[in-house]
């Protein structure tokens, strides 16, 4: 069957219900398209999942689960399935070291997006040369042409 550029396809298959294909299939069906969304795993998010570990009994992240106001493809692709009131927001960040020590990252007087700076090259957590390497990310980050 060919497939001419000026018709839309009236059915797809998208492979993989990660977020990338989630996000695919949300598109297309948005656009009229009868969507099929196969993936071989009991759940949805691919790489975006925890699981229970058998040996310790924890529950562990397989990638990260924080959600950043810079994420905006994200965002969108929750508030098009409706879930952006699951999206709980804080003003600061906690991390829990080997040991049980605590540091609080919260943002300075510096507006975005150096305002966890401050308190970032604080963090008791980081060595002077993770503070440096995150300086210079930063500064990378800064002058990148979106």
């Amino acid at each position: 069957m060919t497939h001419r550029s000026n018709q839309r396809p009236s059915a797809a298959i998208v492979v993989g219900a990660g977020l990338a294909g989630i996000a695919a299939a949300v598109r297309l069906a948005e656009a009229g398209v009868r969507v099929t969304l196969l993936e071989t795993r009991k759940k949805l998010g691919g790489r975006a999942t925890s699981f229970a570990d058998v040996r310790s009994g924890e529950t562990l992240d397989n990638c990260q689960h924080v959600v950043l106001g810079c994420c905006t493809n994200y965002l969108d692709l929750l508030s098009r399935l409706g879930a952006s009131d699951s999206i709980t927001w804080h003003d600061e960040q906690y991390w829990i070291e080997a040991g049980g020590r605590t540091s609080v990252i919260r943002p300075s007087f510096i507006p975005a997006p150096l305002h966890f700076s401050v308190a970032t090259a604080r963090a008791k957590f980081l060595s002077r040369g993770d503070v440096l390497a995150l300086a210079r990310i930063g500064t990378t980050l800064l002058r990148v042409d979106r």
